[in-house]
């Protein structure tokens, strides 16, 4: 018989904040806000708990951020020293499990089913993760311990910062299932409001609720949603070395100066449209979706996206494509603030079946345009991605 699937969540508390109080101690106790300073364009890669009480969230735009708490100590990020101490969390975290899986700079997932035996050893586990990282990095983390992925982050969001919930799995309706539906991993501002139109109110609501109505109203989204409140098919942890599926490739880029500047616009779509089908070949992958996301000056974001009958990984037929959905739905002489391009519905190119219709060793293929990509690549691989670039965006990228 199966042992149950006990997950621990790690999130480190507003990590890149705690950091600089932590080397910085003039700051402890004040109001910190980590993206960019006053008068910048950046936004607010995370904050302090005293900024938070001023409204300040992870994401914002620095000038509103400026607004909201004009005394706050506003600080560039320093990507090299936050990656270092997150090596070193992770440093810490292997030494109590085989599967540690990072899922940002600051959280990770632990599968701890082979550690402990019943409650008390989840909460002394949890306690001397929590001891050494203080200890040794001078930081404090949120734990929270469950039987899936799902309910192990909604626990570590129950007592922030510096806590350690555990949910025991005859737990869940007494301390999951009342939750408000937002507690719940995917669901956005719209999907609430349309679920609270059907009179569900809680992740216990959504558990129980039949499938095929929730698919009615929220399209392929609303099954998942389903699954996600009963914790299904998320115990699963990836150890470093074990490869996850990948489902989609994308690249974005923000400008410097919102525009509504044609030329750039397509200079910048063609750039990404570049990046994305670089990195379907290094990954030996095509697909079939292209998907186009945007962001006026206002914030607003919009995105379009088509499935097609034949695969994609040309730089070329990305942009082309990219370019159709862009200007579909894109209402011109509205300043433009950040462009993405995603290509999904990946598979691998030696993949050759009757279906996906891919010739074996695809990016071999002897045509022109396979053979011109291999040679750009190459050249990238070896003198830097400048190596080789048009000369109309050059200027603006």
């Amino acid at each position: 018989m199966n042992k149950k699937k006990r997950i621990m969540h790690v999130d480190m508390d507003a990590f890149f904040a705690s950091i600089e109080q932590r080397d910085q101690p003039l700051l402890k106790g004040k109001p910190v806000i980590v993206g960019g300073e006053p008068g910048g364009r950046g936004v607010a890669a995370t904050c302090s708990y005293e900024a938070r009480k001023f409204g300040v969230k992870s994401g914002m735009p620095i000038a509103l951020a400026v607004k909201k708490c004009p005394d706050g100590t506003f600080i560039r990020t320093n990507g090299k020293k936050y990656m270092y101490a997150s090596m070193r969390v992770i440093e810490i975290l292997n030494r109590y499990s085989p599967k540690v899986e990072p899922t940002s700079i600051d959280e990770a997932y632990l599968d701890v089913t082979g550690s402990v035996k019943d409650r008390e050893d989840e909460r002394k586990i949890g306690e001397s993760l929590k001891r050494e990282i203080r200890r040794e990095l001078e930081l404090t983390c949120s734990v929270g311990i469950a039987s899936n992925r799902i309910f192990a982050k909604i626990a570590t969001n129950m007592k922030k910062p510096d806590g350690l919930t555990i949910i025991a799995d005859e737990e869940l309706e007494k301390k999951i299932y009342p939750l408000p539906i937002s507690e719940l991993i995917g669901i956005g501002k719209k999907s609430e409001g349309i679920l609270k139109n059907l009179g569900i109110k809680t992740i216990g609501d959504i558990a129980v609720y039949p499938e095929n109505e929730l698919e009615r109203v929220l399209g392929v989204n609303g099954p998942l949603l389903s699954k996600l409140a009963r914790g299904e098919g998320s115990d699963r942890v990836l150890a470093f070395d074990e490869e996850e599926e990948v489902k989609s490739i994308g690249s974005e880029h923000t400008l410097e100066r919102d525009t509504c500047d044609e030329n750039i616009i397509n200079m910048i779509l063609l750039k990404l449209s570049e990046k994305v089908g670089r990195r379907l070949r290094e990954s030996r992958f095509a697909g079939r979706t292209v998907a186009v996301k945007f962001r006026y000056s206002d914030f607003s974001s919009f995105s379009k996206r088509c499935t097609y009958p034949f695969f994609v990984w040309e730089d070329n037929k990305i942009y082309s494509i990219s370019k159709k959905l862009f200007y579909s739905v894109y209402k011109r002489t509205k300043k433009i603030r950040l462009l993405g391009i995603t290509v999904s519905g990946v598979v691998k190119s030696y993949l050759n079946t009757n279906n996906n219709k891919i010739q074996t060793e695809l990016f071999t293929n002897c045509n022109k345009s396979g053979k011109l990509l291999k040679t750009i690549d190459l050249l990238k691989d070896i003198h830097g991605e400048m190596a080789i670039a048009r000369a109309a965006y050059l200027k603006i990228l």
